[in-house]
């Protein structure tokens, strides 16, 4: 009888050491602060994780095989993505974009593209991410609309309106001050704008 013995400890702990850094890629996939997805030649979804489930309310077997515009509110989503599969227009940075959440309510979200490529270059895919923008926009919208207001309270004012720096200079005017005077003070600003 004959018997060969093989140390595999070295061999055992690269396995283990590789599980584990499986396990912790997962976990930042899934916990990631934004979205994240991957869609094939044809603009399915290959995979998704779980923060893009959980702003859109899918789950993993609604996403996964389904065309990346259907997600997408807007009727050019198809016709950009598959410009962009096909390397006709660049992957996109910090475009916003409507997403149809599955109980039908919209959320804007600003969206990142990274092409994936194989060993020659050639396109295989997409790699994205979406962030979820929904209230900064509207907060956005309020200030805009809150801004509106004031300019328009203060340009309507019959009175003179201005506003000086602790130095003497004039921070802001309105129009009953440029009808007065015939012309904005040196430095002086519109209201607001």
């Amino acid at each position: 009888m004959w018997a060969i013995v093989r140390d595999i400890s070295d061999r055992k702990q690269a396995e283990t050491a590789l599980r584990q850094s499986e396990q912790r890629f997962k976990e930042l996939f899934d916990r990631a602060p934004v979205g994240y997805l991957e869609y094939d030649l044809e603009g399915r979804i290959t995979n998704v994780n779980r923060t893009d489930l959980e702003m859109l309310g899918y789950t993993t077997e609604e996403m996964i095989g389904q065309p990346v515009w259907s997600f997408n509110t807007e009727e050019v989503a198809r016709e950009r993505i598959m410009a962009k599969l096909n390397g006709t227009i660049p992957p996109d940075r910090n475009l916003e974009r409507t997403y149809r959440k599955k109980d039908g309510t919209t959320i804007v979200v600003l969206c990142q593209d990274r092409l994936i490529l194989d060993g020659q270059g050639k396109i295989q895919g997409i790699r994205g991410t979406i962030q979820d923008i929904t209230e900064r926009k509207r907060m956005a919208d309020e200030l805009r609309k809150n801004r509106e207001f004031l300019n328009s309270i203060l340009d309507n004012a019959p009175m003179l309106i201005y506003v000086n720096s602790t130095d003497n200079r004039f921070l802001l005017v309105n129009k009953a001050w440029e009808k007065l005077i015939g012309k904005r003070p040196r430095g002086g600003h519109r209201p607001f704008y």
